[in-house]
C-alpha cells in the first residue's frame, strides 16, 4: 500500500500595574492622532478591484481596465526543494521525588487561591482534588470574568493568564499567585502565529500572485479564442475562457484593507475610530455578488456563456447544493454516463469561513482558490481533459508565471503537505514532454500516472446507480482528474476518509463502516489510549464498531510505520507529530510522573489538548486542506520601600518534554520555510520570539522533573531618596537567580543579553509576559477585531450524507493543579482547552459559533459571556473532568 509520505506518488478587575500600561497606549493614540492632517476624501485603499466608486471600461479585448496596483507585478519569492532543520530531544533524569503522593492538607495556599479566585470548593471538588490533584471548573465559577483585551493584539487565553500572575512588581505577590503553565496556552500560542503568518503570507503574496494568474490567462484565453480557426476550436477556448472568468472577477472585486502601517504614517486628519469605520462599511460591500456579477457583464461574453459563468458564480455566493458546474454541465454529465456514478462539485464548501470573513480580499481569495481546488477534470473524460491541457499549454508559455505557481505550491506543501491531485503543473510537465501525444488520452493518463499515483482522499460527493455495489477504491478512482490548485493530503483526512464510508459495498471484511467519523478516531490513531476507551460513547459504534476497530488497527499500523522523516516534512505532520508525543510520553513514563498527571482523569485532561490543538489546526487550513466525504451519494515610587519581599510560592510547567521538543522542531521549521524563500513577515519576529519561550519552556520542564529547587536570594541596597538619604531597600539577586536559555545565555523574550528574574518569577510573571510580547499584530487594520481576541473557533473536517462533522474550541477552563516537588507542597492556576464535538447541517463559521459563549457587550476591550447554562454540551468523553459520572 502506498503510504502517505507519498500519497501520490503522498481576577474581575484590572490591576494597578495593568491600568498604568492601558493609560501608556491612549496617551500615544492621543499624541499620535495630534500629528495626523484631516483628509478631503475618506480613506479607502482601493489597491484591489473594484470600490463602490469604480466605473468599467471595455477595452477591445472585452476585458475591463482595472486599477495599476492590481495589474502590477506581485511579489514574488523563492523556490526551496527542501529545509533542513536538526531535531533536539530533551534528555531528562525524572527525580523519583517528584511522584511522590501527599494530601490537600498539605498545601499551604489553598485558601489564598479560593479567596483570590471567588472560588469555594465543594465537599466533591476537595475530594477529587485529593484523589485526582486537579479540578477543571466553568470560568464563569469563578471571578476572571470579564476578561480584558485592552491591547490591539490581545487574545483571550493568554489575557487571563494576565489576571492571575498578579502586579511585575514581586512586593506585592501573594500565594495565590502560582501559575501552572499548560501545554494547551504554549499550543494555542503556536496556532495564532501560524494562522496570523499564513494569512499576511496570502495577503501580502498570494492573492496578488493569484490574481496575476487569473487575469494573464483569461486575457491569453480570449486571445485563443480570438484565434480559433474551427468552431471546435473556438468553443473549447471558450470553455478555458469562460472557467478563468470566474476568478477574475471575484479577484477583481476586493479592497485591502488598511494596516496599521499606512494609518500611523499618513498625513490622515481622520481619527483612527473613524478611518477604521470609513474602511470597514467600504470594505462590506466590495465583494458583493452584485459587484462580480457587474464585473463579468463588463467582459462582453457571448449570451451563452455570460448566463454559464453567472449560475456558476451564483453557486459559489450561495455555497449551497452539490451541483454539476454550469460551465461544464454536458461534459460532467457524459463521464456520469460512462463512469456509471454521478460526481458532483460540493459547493457548501465555498461558504466563507475560518479567517476568510474578515475582509473582502480574504472572501475573494477563498472563493477563488477553491473554484480552483473544487472544480475537477477527470482524466476519465477526453472532453474535460482537453480543457487541463489546454490550461498546461497557457501556463507553459508564461515562464515567470509557471515559477509563481510552483514556489506556491512548494509553500503551500511545506505549511500544510502534497498535493493529493493532479493540478495544472502536471499538465505542464504533459505538454513539454509529450508534444502533439499529448492530444492522445490513452498516452496523456500513462504520463500522468508516472507523475501522481491515486488520490488518496475522496473529496467529491458521489451518487450511485444501486447501493453496495461499487466500491470505495473505484469511487476515488473516478475522482481522478486535474484541479488547477490541487488540495493537500493531511493525514487526519486520509484516517476520517479511510473509517468511512457511504453507499459503497461493505468496505471491511463485509462490513460497513459508518459514514461518519470522529476526533476520538483521529487521537486513537495518534496515541492516546483514553481516546480508544471512549469510542463505544459515539452514535454509530454499536451497529459499525467492530468494522471501525479493525480498520483502526490497520491505520495505526500503517501510521506507526511512517517514521519519523515523514512527521518532520510540513507544519501538519509537525502538529500531528507533537500531539502524538504528549499522548506517547505520558503513558510511557505515567508511573513515574507527578501524581496529578498519574490519574486516570489526566488523559481525558491530555485528550482534551490534543483534540482542540487538532481543531485549531484543521481550522487554520480550512482552505487547502482537503475534506473527506462520505456521500450517498509597581509600590515604592517617589518614596522609600521598607517592604520586605514575600515568600515565593512556586509556579509550574506542566512537563512534556516530547511534545514541547516536537513543537520547537515544527516551529523552527516553519520559521526556515519563511526565511530560506525570502518571505518578508511583519510576524516572523514573533514566531522567532516563540521558539525562544519553547527552549525556555524545555529547560524548566527538565529541570521540574528532576526536582531543582528555584531558589531566591536577596539583598538589600540603599537607594536614597530626598526625604530620606538612608533609604534600604530589597530586591531579588540577579547575579544568582536568572533565567537562562538552553546555551546558559541570559535573555529576555526579545533574545538580549539581560539580567534574568528569578526562576520563581519567571514562573510567575515572565513566562506571561514573554507569551504577551509573542502575540502577533493585527494583519489586517490597526486593531485586532473583538472575534479574533476570543479562543473559540470552529471547523468542518468531515461530510456524510445527513451531517458535517464540526470540531469546535470553547471558552479556556480554569485548571486548579496540586504540586509537590522541593520547592513545596502548593496549588497552581492555569488554564486549559475547551472541545466540543458536534453535528451540523450546514458549515458553521467561527462567527456563528462564538454566539454559543460570548455576547457582545463589552466592546472590543472586554471578553463578555453568556450565561454557562447556555453554552453547546461538552462530548460525554470529558464530562468527567467536571465531576460529572
Amino acid at each position: 500500500m502506498v503510504t502517505p509520505t507519498q500519497p501520490n506518488s503522498t481576577p474581575s478587575s484590572i490591576s494597578p500595574s495593568r491600568w498604568g500600561v492601558i493609560v501608556g497606549i491612549l496617551i500615544v493614540l492621543v499624541v499620535g492622532l495630534s500629528f495626523v492632517k484631516k483628509p478631503d476624501t475618506p480613506i479607502v485603499n482601493d489597491a484591489v478591484g473594484v470600490t463602490n466608486n469604480t466605473t468599467f471600461s471595455v477595452t477591445d479585448t472585452g476585458i475591463p481596465s482595472i486599477n495599476d496596483a492590481f495589474t502590477a507585478t506581485p511579489g514574488t519569492f523563492k523556490d526551496v526543494s527542501s529545509v533542513t532543520v536538526p531535531f533536539e530531544e530533551t534528555t531528562a533524569h525524572i527525580a523519583p521525588a517528584v511522584a511522590t503522593n501527599f494530601s490537600t492538607s498539605e498545601v499551604s495556599n489553598l485558601d489564598a487561591v479560593q479567596k483570590a479566585y471567588g472560588v469555594t470548593f465543594s465537599k466533591d471538588e476537595l475530594s477529587r482534588l485529593e484523589q485526582n490533584k486537579f479540578v477543571v471548573k466553568n470560568l464563569l465559577d469563578t471571578n476572571l470574568a470579564p476578561v480584558y483585551v485592552m491591547g490591539d493584539n490581545d487574545r483571550e487565553f493568554v489575557s487571563l493568564y494576565s489576571q492571575i500572575t498578579g502586579s511585575t512588581d514581586y512586593m506585592t505577590r501573594t500565594p495565590a499567585n502560582a501559575v501552572f503553565v499548560t501545554s494547551d496556552v504554549l499550543m494555542n500560542l503556536f496556532s495564532i502565529l501560524s494562522v496570523d503568518l499564513m494569512k499576511e503570507t496570502e495577503n501580502t503574496y498570494l492573492y496578488d500572485q493569484v490574481s496575476d494568474m487569473s487575469r494573464t490567462l483569461y486575457t491569453d484565453a480570449v486571445a485563443r479564442v480570438a484565434q480559433a480557426k474551427t468552431d471546435s476550436e473556438k468553443n473549447e477556448w471558450v470553455k478555458v475562457r469562460n472557467y478563468f472568468a470566474i476568478p477574475y472577477a471575484l479577484l477583481s472585486t476586493a479592497q485591502k484593507m488598511i494596516t496599521a502601517e499606512q494609518y500611523w504614517n499618513s498625513d490622515k486628519k481622520l481619527s483612527l475610530e473613524e478611518t477604521l469605520a470609513q474602511n470597514h462599511t467600504a470594505d462590506a460591500t466590495a465583494d458583493a455578488h452584485e459587484k462580480a456579477v457587474t464585473f463579468v457583464k463588463n467582459l462582453k461574453l457571448d449570451t451563452d456563456s455570460e448566463t454559464r459563468v453567472l449560475a456558476d458564480l451564483a453557486r459559489v455566493y450561495e455555497a449551497s447544493e452539490n451541483d454539476y458546474p454550469d460551465l461544464f454541465k454536458e461534459e460532467y454529465q457524459q463521464f456520469a454516463e460512462r463512469a456509471g456514478l454521478k460526481l458532483e462539485v460540493p459547493f457548501s464548501l465555498f461558504t466563507v469561513r475560518g479567517t476568510y470573513t474578515s475582509s473582502s480580499l480574504r472572501r475573494q481569495y477563498f472563493r477563488a482558490v477553491q473554484w480552483y481546488q473544487q472544480i475537477a477534470f477527470f482524466t476519465g473524460s477526453p472532453e474535460l481533459g482537453r480543457y487541463a491541457v489546454d490550461m498546461g499549454v497557457l501556463m507553459q508559455q508564461h515562464p515567470e508565471l509557471l515559477k509563481q505557481y510552483q514556489s506556491m505550491t512548494s509553500l503551500l506543501g511545506a505549511l500544510v503537505g502534497k498535493s493529493d491531485d493532479l493540478d495544472v503543473g502536471d499538465y505542464v510537465s504533459a505538454v513539454k514532454s509529450l508534444g502533439t501525444d499529448v492530444e492522445n488520452t490513452q498516452k496523456l493518463n500513462a504520463f500522468l500516472d508516472t507523475q501522481k499515483p491515486q488520490a488518496q482522499i475522496k473529496s467529491m460527493p458521489a451518487l450511485y446507480p444501486s447501493v453496495g455495489k461499487v466500491t470505495v477504491a473505484e469511487v476515488t478512482n473516478a475522482t481522478r482528474g486535474m484541479r488547477f490548485f490541487s488540495q493537500k493530503f493531511i493525514p487526519d483526512s486520509y484516517w476520517t476518509g479511510r473509517l468511512t464510508q457511504g453507499d459503497e459495498a461493505p468496505a471491511v471484511n463485509g462490513m460497513k463502516l459508518p459514514d461518519m467519523a470522529s476526533s476520538l478516531e483521529v487521537m486513537s490513531i495518534l496515541g492516546s489510549n483514553y481516546a480508544h476507551t471512549q469510542l463505544p460513547q459515539l452514535p454509530f459504534y454499536e451497529k459499525a464498531g467492530k468494522a471501525v476497530e479493525i480498520r483502526l488497527a490497520e491505520l495505526k499500523k500503517e501510521s506507526d510505520g511512517w517514521g519519523d522523516a515523514y512527521w518532520k516534512e510540513n507544519q501538519v505532520t509537525g502538529i500531528l507529530w507533537s500531539i502524538s508525543g504528549m499522548f506517547n510520553w505520558l503513558q510511557s513514563n505515567k508511573v513515574q510522573l507527578p501524581q496529578f498527571m498519574q490519574s486516570p482523569l489526566w488523559e481525558a485532561k491530555t485528550l482534551l489538548t490534543g483534540s482542540a490543538f487538532w481543531t485549531e489546526l484543521r481550522h487554520t487550513n480550512i482552505l487547502y486542506a482537503k475534506q473527506s466525504f462520505a456521500e450517498k451519494g509597581g509600590g515604592g515610587d517617589g518614596e522609600c520601600d521598607t517592604r520586605k519581599i514575600p515568600p515565593a510560592t512556586v509556579g509550574y510547567v506542566e512537563p512534556q518534554p516530547l511534545a514541547y521538543d516536537r513543537l520547537y522542531y515544527t516551529a523552527r521549521l516553519l520559521n526556515e520555510e519563511y526565511t530560506a524563500r525570502g518571505i518578508t513577515l511583519a510576524n516572523l519576529t514573533k514566531l522567532q520570539s516563540y521558539i525562544k519561550l519553547l527552549d525556555i519552556v524545555r529547560e524548566y520542564t527538565k529541570l521540574e522533573l528532576q526536582n531543582t529547587q528555584f531558589s531566591e536570594k536577596t539583598i538589600s541596597k540603599k537607594v536614597p531618596f530626598e526625604n530620606n538619604p538612608n533609604c534600604v531597600t530589597q530586591f531579588i539577586d540577579p547575579a544568582e537567580s536568572v533565567v537562562r536559555g538552553s546555551d546558559g545565555s541570559v535573555m529576555n523574550a526579545d533574545g538580549k543579553m539581560v539580567a534574568g528574574l528569578s526562576r520563581a518569577e519567571e514562573l510567575r510573571t515572565g513566562m506571561v509576559m514573554r507569551m504577551r510580547e509573542i502575540l502577533p499584530t493585527p494583519v489586517e487594520g490597526p486593531i485586532l477585531p473583538i472575534k479574533d481576541k476570543r479562543t473559540a473557533v470552529v471547523a468542518d473536517v468531515h461530510t456524510s450524507p445527513s451531517a458535517i462533522l464540526e470540531e469546535g474550541t470553547g471558552v479556556p477552563r480554569v485548571l486548579f493543579v496540586m504540586v509537590k516537588d522541593v520547592n513545596g507542597s502548593r496549588l497552581t492556576v492555569g488554564f486549559t482547552y475547551s472541545h466540543y464535538e458536534t453535528f451540523s447541517q450546514k458549515r458553521l463559521t467561527d462567527e456563528e459559533w462564538q454566539t454559543n459563549f460570548y455576547t457582545d457587550l463589552g466592546g472590543e476591550n472586554q471578553i463578555t459571556y453568556k450565561p454557562k447554562a447556555e453554552w453547546p454540551e461538552i462530548p460525554v468523553w470529558y464530562q468527567s473532568l467536571l465531576g460529572k459520572k
